[in-house]
């Protein structure tokens, strides 16, 4: 498993947070996802034979968001 934070933007309202935390629940690969808001960001647990950060970022982008990835969090395969 691998994991990775992205910024999130775009969020103005508390139900934004449940939109990209349902998009990427819903993700192939994703094992599990914490969205959340000051900061806006999103920490994702995935199998990287299934997904990328890149894809990761399209499913944000696909729930209406934008999002960057930020660096790798420490212990990551890479």
């Amino acid at each position: 498993m691998n994991a990775h934070k992205l910024e999130l933007i775009g969020m103005h309202c508390s139900m934004c947070p449940a939109t990209i935390q349902a998009a990427l629940d819903m993700s192939d690969g994703v094992e599990s996802a914490k969205v959340t808001r000051k900061p806006d960001r999103a920490v994702i647990i995935y199998d990287n034979t299934d997904t990328s950060p890149a894809k990761l970022v399209e499913v944000v982008e696909n729930a209406g968001y934008e999002a960057k990835i930020l660096p790798n969090l420490s212990g990551e395969k890479k």
